[in-house]
């Protein structure tokens, strides 16, 4: 009897000598259930959607390597998206412009051009071809794009108009290149620069000698130019019979 509770206590103490297997651990880990972040590369993007076989040549798991251009060079007998033909001339990995969630949206540090002093070739990647080129109404210009665009805003730009030639105002002032000649402007063949500045547009200068006379309220009818006030005395005489073009007021 004595030898019979013996041998049970020791079965008991066996099986609780046993590891128990919870059922997480029974759980076989697969490809649908197995935690890309561990391996410090999360897949997103389209890599959510590629077999493990594509990056994980003949089962080799460790060791892979994560730069884009491991796989997205050609020769490893995959079929993945290349860097295009007419992509910008560089030498920077993928990732520090283009993000693997979104690919089309990219970004790109301009600041880091120009570093070495050199005149910027914008237009060797802003051709229309690499990226956004100069637009068809663009204001007529040979010059570099930073002369007058910045990479940290590219509008509003600047424009020196110290080399602008006379009389050739609207040439980029047209309405479609540059703001042109409003519609309440007063009428007038000459060139912008007769009456306006480039350093201070407004106030702009006439020169009334060539105005003939009785023609003043064409143009100062308090839309085009200030007209007569409110207060003027009451008269149907044109401003030319009292006032001076060389000096308004005192009256004559």
């Amino acid at each position: 009897m004595l030898c019979g509770i013996a041998v049970g206590w020791a079965l008991c103490a066996l099986v609780l000598s046993v590891p128990q297997v919870s059922a997480q651990q029974a759980t076989p880990e697969t490809p649908q259930n197995f935690d890309h972040v561990r391996t410090g590369f999360p897949l997103t993007g389209a890599h959510t959607r590629v077999a493990c076989e594509s990056c994980h040549i003949k089962g080799m798991f460790k060791g892979t390597p994560t730069q884009c251009q491991f796989c997205h060079s050609g020769g490893r007998g995959i079929t993945v998206s290349l860097k295009p033909p007419n992509h910008i001339p560089t030498n920077a990995e993928c990732d520090q412009c283009h993000r693997s969630s979104v690919w089309t949206v990219v970004r790109f540090d301009h600041s880091r051009l120009g570093i070495s002093g050199t005149p910027q070739l914008c237009n060797s990647c802003h051709n229309g071809f690499m990226s956004e080129g100069k637009p068809s109404n663009h204001i007529v210009t040979a010059a570099q794009c930073d002369v007058c665009h910045s990479v940290r805003i590219w509008l509003p730009a600047t424009f020196s108009h110290a080399l602008a030639l006379p009389g050739s105002c609207a040439q980029c002032h047209n309405g479609v290149s540059a703001t042109g000649k409003p519609a309440n402007h007063i009428p007038t063949n000459a060139t912008c620069d007769a009456c306006h500045g480039t350093r201070a547009w407004i106030p702009a200068f006439f020169d009334h000698a060539n105005v003939p006379p009785g023609t003043c309220a064409t143009c100062h009818n308090g839309v085009t130019a200030t007209g007569k006030p409110g207060g003027h005395v009451p008269t149907v005489e044109s401003c030319d019979v009292c006032h001076s073009t060389q000096a308004w007021v005192p009256t004559l």
